[in-house]
């Protein structure tokens, strides 16, 4: 099965500027000397790899205006956005550690201290283990970077085509078999969403999605 929507579009210079500027704000109380704009172009030449189809930098942008219609439900929100400016900073699909390498990235940049032990915790969360018991924070932003999968029919299924191309170097069977193992430990949890504001918004509209993928991958369409 080859998915066929449309690759993810390039990011274009006002796109660029504006989420520069947004980057230039919240790294100002980090910015060593250095230039905060090196560590931006840093993290958006990562982003903008050519092996990335969904975790890109519109990922990103969309993980963030999320935030901001949730601001008030997080206890740190500038730690849950420097999390997320971070969280798939390193993205091989080769590798098991990219959440651990892309919170160590995270750590350097920002020179250690309390809150960049916070966004290394909160880049684990991203992990989508087991955050039911922890903190809000943890809940908050796991749900964030899950939300694509309660979204818009089109959105979700140019999704499942974008991670598809991420794994392009993965035999057919084998990834329609791991992809649909994967899609259905989220089907079989109580709860997809953790915090109230996603669970109400998003979990039937996963439902749907996430058995409509399984279907789909474990059928000969």
């Amino acid at each position: 099965m080859v998915y066929t929507q449309p690759e993810q579009p390039s990011p274009n210079v006002r796109f660029l500027q504006e989420l520069r500027e947004r980057w230039k704000t919240i790294w100002l109380p980090y910015d060593r000397g250095t230039g905060s704009i090196t560590v931006f172009d840093a993290l958006a030449f990562a982003y903008t790899a050519p092996d990335r189809h969904y975790h890109t930098l519109h990922h990103v942008a969309d993980c963030l205006a999320l935030l901001d219609t949730c601001r008030d439900d997080a206890e740190g929100p500038t730690a849950i956005e420097l999390a997320l400016w971070f969280h798939d900073a390193v993205y091989d699909t080769h590798a098991a550690d990219n959440e651990e390498q892309s919170a160590a990235w995270a750590v350097r940049e920002m020179g250690g201290g309390k809150r960049a032990d916070a966004v290394h915790h909160l880049i684990f969360a991203t992990k989508h283990g087991t955050v039911a018991s922890a903190g809000n924070d943890h809940r908050l932003i796991a749900d964030i970077d899950l939300a694509i999968l309660g979204a818009d029919e089109a959105k979700f299924w140019a999704y499942e085509a974008a991670i598809r191309r991420e794994y392009a170097w993965v035999a057919e069977d084998i990834y329609r078999s791991k992809r649909a193992e994967i899609l259905s430990r989220f089907l079989l949890q109580d709860r997809i969403y953790q915090t109230p504001r996603f669970h109400e918004k998003y979990d039937k509209a996963a439902r749907v999605n996430l058995r409509a993928s399984i279907d789909r991958l474990l059928s000969n369409q």
